[in-house]
């Protein structure tokens, strides 16, 4: 598994244990639907262990955002180092993914 969880009453935070590419994506995007499903609070999302992301990724944190958000629920970044967060202010995503 890439991640683990960190339970809370109104979030789950699922922290992400090793580098996302195409497989661990996909591994990961699976789980977020499945949450969504089974699920009534939001998904934040970890990355402090997490180096680099590519527009794949990004589109599929996009994907996901635009799920949660359909169901009126909040799905967010946090952790992120400066490479990461500079990757999503440079597609101007910040306002979408990143926790304020």
């Amino acid at each position: 598994m890439i991640f683990t969880k960190k339970e809370e009453e109104n979030r789950c935070i699922f922290i992400i244990s090793e580098q996302l590419n195409p497989r661990t994506l996909k591994e990961l995007i699976e789980e977020m639907h499945n949450f969504l499903q089974n699920d009534s609070r939001d998904a934040i999302i970890d990355m402090s262990n997490v180096e680099v992301v590519d527009s794949t990724i990004l589109a599929g944190f996009m994907t996901l955002y635009n799920n949660f958000n359909n169901n009126r629920r909040k799905f967010r970044i946090i952790n992120a180092n400066n490479y990461v967060k500079r990757v999503i202010e440079l597609a101007s995503l910040e306002t979408f993914l990143l926790e304020e």
